[in-house]
C-alpha cells in the first residue's frame, strides 16, 4: 500500500518540478492529530481566466502525514479541486480568496494493530469523499514569474468523521491565457 502512495508522489513530484516546484506544509487538525508530524504535498495548479480579476482554477496534488513515532504508519490523500479566485484589486495580482470544492479520490490512514489472533499488524482505513477547502492569498512577480503563496483549511467529509488540515503553498500558477509576443 505505501508502495502505491510512494509511487504516486514520486510521479507527481517530477511533473510538479517541471511545474516550477509546488509544495505545501500542512498540519492535520483534530483528534489525535498530534501524533503526525508536520505533513507535506505536492500539486499542480492550473487557472483559466475568466475576467482580469477572476480565475476558475484547478488542482490536482497528494498530501502525505507520517506518525511521529514510526514514520512507516500515517496518512495520506489525492484530492481533485476545482475553485474560483478573486482577487481584491480586480487586477489578477495581489490578495485574493479562493473558495474550492472537490473530491478526495483516494485516501489512506495505516497504523499498527492486531489482528484476530492476537499478532501485531498494519491496519489500513482506506477514504474518499467531498472536500470544501477555503483559501487566501497574494499573487507577485518575481523575474518576470508568477508566483502565488496560499493560506488554506481543508475538511474531508467522509464516512465515520471528517479529515481536516491547514496549510501555506507556495506555486507558480499555469495560466491559460494567451501570451502576447
Amino acid at each position: 500500500m505505501k508502495k502505491i502512495n510512494f509511487i504516486f508522489f514520486v510521479i507527481l513530484f517530477s511533473c510538479s518540478e517541471v511545474s516550477y516546484g509546488q509544495l505545501a506544509l500542512t498540519k492535520l487538525l483534530g483528534k489525535d492529530s498530534d501524533h503526525y508530524k508536520l505533513g507535506i504535498g505536492l500539486f499542480l495548479d492550473f487557472a483559466v481566466p475568466i475576467s482580469e480579476g477572476d480565475a476558475l482554477t484547478f488542482e490536482a496534488g497528494a498530501n502525505l502525514f507520517q506518525d511521529k513515532n514510526d514514520p512507516k504508519y500515517g496518512t495520506d490523500n489525492i484530492p481533485l479541486k476545482v475553485g474560483y479566485r478573486y482577487t481584491l484589486n480586480r487586477k489578477g495580482k495581489g490578495f485574493y480568496i479562493e473558495p474550492s470544492l472537490g473530491y478526495n479520490v483516494f485516501g489512506v490512514s495505516s497504523y499498527s494493530g492486531v489482528d484476530m489472533y492476537g499478532y501485531p499488524t498494519t491496519v489500513d482505513k482506506y477514504f474518499k469523499g467531498i472536500i470544501i477547502s477555503p483559501g487566501i492569498g497574494y499573487i507577485f512577480s518575481l523575474l518576470k514569474t508568477n508566483f502565488n503563496l496560499k493560506g488554506y483549511y481543508e475538511t474531508n467529509i467522509v464516512k465515520g468523521g471528517n479529515i481536516s488540515y491547514a496549510g501555506a503553498k507556495i506555486s507558480h500558477t499555469f495560466s491559460f491565457k494567451k501570451r502576447n509576443s
